[in-house]
Formats: structure tokens, sequence, C-alpha cells
């Protein structure tokens, strides 16, 4: 696959930071970032979507827009109180619209308080993750795979992690093996994601517009609230691809999902190189989707 020197360097720098003592995670919440703050103890998940099965049954959602009780009070309060001008009168009912057209527009700015790009890129997926758990298991797995699918495709760089998973054996592929190998890692990811999200139990999720920014990379904060748990943190590593902040990378708990994926790659490649790698995704996507 041709790409620039830029993102070759890029590249590069990735597969290095993944193999210095010190993790990505590490070196992305450097000060004034404090990771164990940010994304909890010391304990190491086999996978990301395993830790998040034990915290909140992989269970996400996009908090909706809500008025809390003080500004709700406030709002009634002035509309109850008779008003100081007697030439001018309002009905009870044209009240209780304005009431309403008030609250709706305070709900209208939690979802437009997003102004980073890199952040909507999160926001809109955890909005198809929320439409796919609120449909919850009475929808087929083909259909919400077919849901979540160009979501997936347009908020992750799917090629470029792929290519970041295989490490330096991706030159050794041929150019028929690199597309096979990106379209076995890309239906296994939709599948992972369609799999693990088709519930839904009141949790929420919050995205921090205070993005950080680590050299050519973004970072993007999250916060998981299960409504019986505590909250758990996620880190999203955004890098722009052909103009567009993707995702490349997701922290929990402190570990790499890039990381994870690579050391699961290295064990199929060992044993029989992008054959083997190719036949071991289809499988898991084949056993994801039954």
């Amino acid at each position: 696959m041709a790409v620039h020197s830029s993102s070759e360097r890029w590249i590069q720098t990735v597969q290095s930071d993944e193999r210095s003592p010190w993790s990505i995670a590490q070196r992305l919440a450097a000060p004034p970032w404090n990771v164990g703050k940010l994304v909890g103890g010391r304990s190491r998940p086999a996978d990301v979507f395993a830790f998040l099965t034990s915290r909140t049954s992989t269970q996400l959602a996009l908090a909706p827009p809500s008025v809390t009780g003080p500004l709700s009070t406030r709002i009634y309060d002035h509309a109850s109180r008779p008003l100081r001008n007697p030439t001018i009168s309002m009905t009870p009912r044209f009240l209780m619209l304005l009431c309403a057209l008030l609250i709706a527009a305070v709900g209208d700015l939690a979802y437009a308080a997003l102004r980073d790009p890199a952040a909507i890129q999160v926001q809109t997926l955890t909005n198809s993750l929320l439409k796919s758990m609120q449909a919850g298991r009475a929808e087929s797995m083909a259909e919400r795979y077919r849901s979540l699918e160009p979501v997936i495709e347009q908020v992750f760089a799917l090629p470029l992690v792929t290519r970041l998973a295989v490490g330096p054996d991706w030159a050794n592929f041929s150019p028929e093996q690199q597309k096979a190998v990106i379209a076995a890692f890309t239906r296994f990811t939709i599948a992972n994601y369609a799999y693990n999200f088709r519930d839904f139990d009141g949790e929420k999720f919050e995205v921090d517009d205070n993005v950080q920014t680590r050299g050519t990379d973004k970072i993007v904060r999250t916060r998981v609230i299960p409504a019986h748990d505590t909250p758990v943190s996620l880190l999203y590593r955004m890098h722009e691809v052909n103009g567009t902040w993707k995702i490349v990378d997701v922290y929990s708990n402190g570990i790499s999902e890039l990381t994870l994926r690579r050391s699961d790659f290295a064990a199929a490649l060992a044993t029989g190189g992008a054959p083997v790698l190719i036949a071991h995704l289809n499988q898991s996507s084949d056993r994801l989707m039954k």
C-alpha cells in the first residue's frame, strides 16, 4: 500500500512506542494528565471489550438531553408568577409551550456542545451504538451489523489500524493479501461492536470536548457511566487521514486495544502468515455473527 513519507514516519513512531517500556498510554497521559485517574487501576484485561463487559455488561449509551431540577424550577416559577405589565396577557397553554421550547433548546445545546472534529467523530460512534443497544436483541445480528458498518468505517481508520496491528510483516504481504487482511479485520471489528453493544440498561456516555493534542494525533476522553456501577474512562487516539480525524486506538484501564490486537495477530502470523491470519479473523467474525 503506497503511503506518503510522513505517514511512514508516523507508523514507525507508533511501532517504536509500542516496544517502549513506557507504554503509549503513559506517554499520552504525561503531565498534565494522570493516567491513574483517567483510566483506573492496574488490572490488565484480556481485551477492551472484556473490560467493559466486567464493568458495564458492554452496554454504552449517549446520555439523552435532559434538564435538571433547578433550571426546570426557574422556568416554572417564572411562568407561574403574574406578569408585571398588565397590558400583556398570556394563556396558560402558551406559557406551557414557551417552557417546552426553552427546555428543548437547552437539550439541543447538549448535542451542539462538541466543536472539535475529533470529538464529533467519537460522538458519531456513540450515537450509533446507542441506537443498536436500544433496538435490543429483537434486532438480528445481521441487521445490527448493517446499521453499524457505515459508521464504523467512517470513524475508524481501519486500513491503517490493520497495518499497524500486523506490524513489520505487512511489507511481506502481496497487495492481494493486504486487501484481504483489511477486509477480514474490518468485518471482525464491525461484528465485535455489533455483538457487544446489543443491550441497554440506562448507561450514559460522556464525550469530553477538551481534546488534547499529542504530536500529530489527538486524544478524546470519554466516560461510560453505568446506571449501577462506577464510571469507566476510555481514551480514543485519533489520527488525521485524508483530512478526516479517525480512531486508531482505544485505551481502557491503561491498556491499548491496538497493542492487544498486534499480539493476537503475531500468534497467527507466526503459525502461517497472512492466510492463517485471514482465516483466524474470519472464523472469529463467524462466531460473533451466530
